[in-house]
């Protein structure tokens, strides 16, 4: 399975084998960047308005709903042990979360 993001403010997971979205969650707001944590099983979201969501990841439950920069988030990348992801910003900003 794999998900991709857009602007029409969906979150798709796909199944592969069939190229058929199985779960689709409709947020409120464009959907512009997504990053993986395979350890926990926790996929974040990020906004066109900078908000960042957290989902888990095998069925799209939405896990919090949280601003995270003041333009649109472009990229995010977890660390290597999961606990800490990197957000860029359309504003030229790079902030760096903590999960516990």
């Amino acid at each position: 399975q794999f998900v991709t993001v857009s602007r029409d403010r969906r979150l798709k997971q796909w199944h592969i084998q069939t190229d058929q979205p199985t779960i689709v969650y409709e947020a409120k707001e464009a959907l512009t960047a997504c990053a993986y944590e395979p350890t926990r099983g926790i996929l974040a979201v990020g906004t066109e308005e900078g908000g960042l969501l957290l989902f888990k990841a095998d069925n799209l439950e939405l896990m919090s709903s949280q601003p995270a920069a003041s333009a649109q988030i472009k990229a995010m990348a977890w660390s290597p042990n999961g606990r800490h992801l990197a957000i860029a910003a359309a504003d030229h900003s790079l902030r760096l979360g903590t999960l516990e």
